[in-house]
This record gives C-alpha cells, sequence and structure tokens, in this order.
C-alpha cells in the first residue's frame, strides 16, 4: 500500500469567493506537506444548467500544486450544496427537505433519483477529464455534505422511507445504497486514482446499527467489484479519538490491511502540537494511506508534520 503522507486541508470554496491566489499559498510553497485537499461545491462549479462550468479555483490549485511537486486530492460537495437548477425543469430532482445538525432546514437532491443521476454524470465526467493524475478523489457528491450523512432526525428518516417506497424501493436504506452504488461505478469509470468513500451514518442515532451494516456493505461491495481503485475514509480523526471499536475505524484497519488506500481527516484544529502528533499517530496506527490536517495547524506546527510523515514511513 503506497503512503501518500500529511496533507494541507483546504477550506471549501463557496460560490461567489473572491480569486485565490495559489502562486502564493501555504499549500503551494509548504515543504513540509505532501499534497492538498482541495474542495469545492456543485453550486459553484455549475452555477446554471447550459453555461460552462466554472472550475477556475479547482484549475489553478490543481496546476499550481502539481507544478511544485505536490499531490492533490479532489472533493465536490454536492448534497445542501446543489444548485437550484437542479430542480427545475426539464426533468427535475426531487427536492428532499432535510434538518441540519444546526436545525436549520435545507433542500437537496436524492441519490437513487433518475432525474438526479442523468444531471450528475456529466459533471463527474468533466472532473475526471480536467483532473486525470489526482493522489485520491472523494465520491461522496451524493451525501448532504462531505460524509455520508443524510437524516439525522426520525421525522426526516420518516420522509425517505416514504419517498423511497414511491420510488420503488422497500425501505429508504436500500434506496441510498442503491444510489449510492451507482455515484461509485461512475467515480470509478471516470478516474484512475483511488476513488474514496466518505463514512459516516445516514440515519438517525435510532438506527445507528442499520446504517453502520449498510456502510460496511457498501464498502465490502466496492473492495470487491473494484478492487485497489477503491478505498475509505473517516473524518473525525481528533485527539483521543475515535476509539478503536469505532465503525470506521474498523473497516479502515480491514481494508488498509489488505492494501487498499484509506484516508483520515482530522475533526477540527488542534490547540497544541502534542495533540496534532496523536492525531498523526493515532491516524498512521489506524492504517491511514493519507491524512488531512488543517492548513492552520500545518503552518503552526511544522515539525510535527514531518514527524507525522516520518512515523508514516515518509
Amino acid at each position: 500500500m503506497n503512503k501518500l503522507g500529511i496533507g494541507n486541508l483546504m477550506k471549501q470554496h463557496n460560490a461567489g469567493d473572491p480569486p485565490y491566489d495559489w502562486s502564493n499559498s501555504y499549500a503551494v510553497t509548504d515543504p513540509h506537506t505532501k499534497y492538498t485537499a482541495i474542495r469545492t461545491k456543485l453550486n459553484d462549479v455549475q452555477p446554471t444548467p447550459t453555461g460552462p462550468y466554472n472550475t477556475q479555483y479547482a484549475d489553478d490549485g490543481y496546476a499550481a500544486c502539481l507544478s511544485a511537486g505536490k499531490g492533490v486530492s479532489f472533493f465536490l460537495a454536492g448534497g445542501v450544496e446543489t444548485p437550484e437548477h437542479y430542480f427545475s425543469e426539464p426533468n427535475p430532482c426531487y427536492k428532499f427537505q432535510v434538518t441540519e445538525q444546526s436545525g436549520a432546514t435545507a433542500y437537496m437532491p436524492l441519490p437513487f433519483d433518475p432525474n438526479w443521476q442523468r444531471k450528475i454524470k456529466p459533471v463527474i465526467q468533466m472532473i475526471g477529464q480536467h483532473y486525470p493524475n489526482l493522489s485520491y478523489v472523494e465520491c461522496n457528491v451524493f451525501s448532504r455534505r462531505e460524509e455520508f450523512y443524510f437524516c439525522d432526525t426520525d421525522s426526516d428518516q420518516a420522509a425517505l422511507e416514504s419517498v423511497a417506497k414511491s420510488y420503488g424501493y422497500p425501505d429508504a436504506l436500500t434506496a441510498l445504497r442503491k444510489g449510492a452504488r451507482w455515484c461509485i461505478k461512475q467515480f470509478c469509470k471516470n478516474f484512475q486514482c483511488p476513488v474514496i468513500l466518505v463514512m459516516g451514518n445516514p440515519v438517525p442515532a435510532s438506527m445507528k446499527d442499520q446504517g453502520e451494516a449498510m456502510i460496511a456493505d457498501l464498502a465490502a461491495r466496492g473492495t470487491s467489484h473494484f478492487g485497489f481503485h477503491f478505498g475509505v475514509s473517516s473524518h473525525g480523526l481528533d485527539n483521543n479519538s475515535p476509539p478503536p471499536n469505532s465503525n470506521g475505524v474498523i473497516l479502515i484497519q480491514k481494508y488498509s490491511g489488505q492494501g487498499y488506500f484509506c484516508t483520515y481527516q482530522l475533526a477540527k484544529g488542534q490547540k497544541d502540537p502534542t495533540a496534532l502528533l496523536d492525531c498523526f499517530t493515532r491516524g498512521d496506527g489506524y492504517g491511514a494511506s493519507a491524512i488531512e490536517s488543517y492548513q492552520g495547524d500545518n503552518e503552526a506546527y511544522p515539525d510535527v508534520v514531518d514527524q507525522g510523515n516520518a512515523i508514516m514511513g515518509l
């Protein structure tokens, strides 16, 4: 299993953000990190249904990082970051209402909706053609946000159950599994690098076991069908966390031990170098091939980044 090492985790680029100067970015000039994790959003990349894609931010970052000898990973947020035109004619996507962790209401398409699949497919193809030399790509454009979260509340889950049945599925988890598998397949067809499923529990706490079982099934099917072209990621690496018996740790240890490319993302910025080093040590011990670390931490503690890469054998 190839190790990539510690990477700079960039903030997600939003629609309307001013141009970003990659030439002076720490993500490019930093000699300690091995790669840069570029993140953007579907409503930024595809502002209109028929106009040109807006890929300037990622294009510039991709080119600058590769020129500097750094690797690049890529994530495109869909879900609640889907542009409004996806829900308009022709062939509107189903507009599903979800409750965010903050309690706010948002809307997103459904990954098992054929209209969404028809609209997102050319976007996935475009990204694959645009960025042929990525170190890895995360495929969770179908999730509510970056991780595989969907419904946090029982009322949202009940609504999703009803919609899934209207599409001919016996239940919501079967529908979500089918939609996620379709999306994983599209990414594996269009990218040569490892395609990463970012884990998470798509159902409320009352259905925790069923949700974790579905994620485990997706991982098993992905590795079985796509081999080393597929891997998994867990977001939430923190000082003294997650515990070894968590679903994400179990799956990453399982598949990294078999040679699959697996990644971690830190839960948040760390307050001191000891905590940051604990994160890197923990992530490597759990089997990570790459660890996404916040740029502010990497700038503050470059020696710890070097230690982290050394722990990972780089």
